[in-house]
């Protein structure tokens, strides 16, 4: 959405927006002052907003804050195996605009990629990007864990489904009851799990398959969130 801005600064009623910002603001838009646009800072609102000054950034006053439609939703979680640059980043682009509320990076045993806070730090950024996009107004929350961590973790959840190629269970289409609830989704990454970890994840989780296709990592985890929002109920925009 060109006309949708994020903004970190905040005092009192005026908002700023950074220099990024204020260029698409002036290059793209040709926006002035006294214009309408509409600002998020990753609480969950959408302001509307009155440009008051252009500069080096860009000042306005905050007219009336509404809490965005896409932030009632069920708590998906993608665990994601490590990928290399070019496939991540489409990864979180992809599944951050599918409004999940969490991406878990972590190490398996064919990961080829390291991931660190500095590699976060710019998944982090380029998910604002995509929030600004598909308009919604939190972030997703963008971690790591160690392969045991994981294990662990999943635990914890209502539901957690395993993609897995050399399975046949059939997808779970119909998953309503879960609506509301912690669900964790699974996705390796180019080389795929080990048969330790499979083994491993298939004790503590629901394998599924994908498919008579091998799909790459970022379209196996776009269409699995896919999958699991249609079968929540949740393509709707109400």
């Amino acid at each position: 959405m060109d006309n949708r801005y994020f903004f970190e600064k905040c005092s009192g009623n005026t908002i700023e927006l950074d220099k990024t910002e204020t260029s698409h603001l002036v290059k793209v838009r040709r926006a002035k002052v006294g214009d309408n646009i509409v600002g998020f800072c990753g609480d969950g609102f959408d302001y509307t907003l009155t440009i008051d000054e252009i500069g080096k950034t860009t000042k306005c006053s905050i007219d009336s804050k509404v809490k965005n439609k896409a932030v009632d939703v069920t708590p998906v979680t993608v665990f994601l195996s490590t990928l290399k640059n070019d496939a991540l980043n489409e990864s979180v682009d992809n599944i951050t605009q599918l409004n999940v509320k969490n991406i878990v990076l972590f190490d398996t045993k064919f990961s080829v990629a390291n991931i660190d806070e500095d590699k976060i730090e710019k998944l982090r950024t380029r998910s604002i990007q995509a929030c600004k996009q598909c308009e919604r107004a939190d972030f997703v929350n963008i971690s790591s864990m160690k392969y045991k961590q994981v294990i662990e973790c999943l635990k914890d959840y209502d539901l957690a489904l395993f993609a897995y190629e050399n399975t046949t269970n059939p997808f779970m289409s119909d998953l309503r009851e879960y609506k509301g609830k912690k669900i964790a989704l699974i996705v390796g990454c180019e080389g795929g799990f080990s048969a330790e970890e499979a083994e491993e994840f298939n004790k503590i989780a629901k394998t599924i398959s994908l498919g008579k296709t091998i799909l790459r990592a970022p379209v196996a985890c776009t269409a699995l969130t896919s999958a699991v929002i249609s079968g929540l109920g949740e393509w709707s925009r109400v």
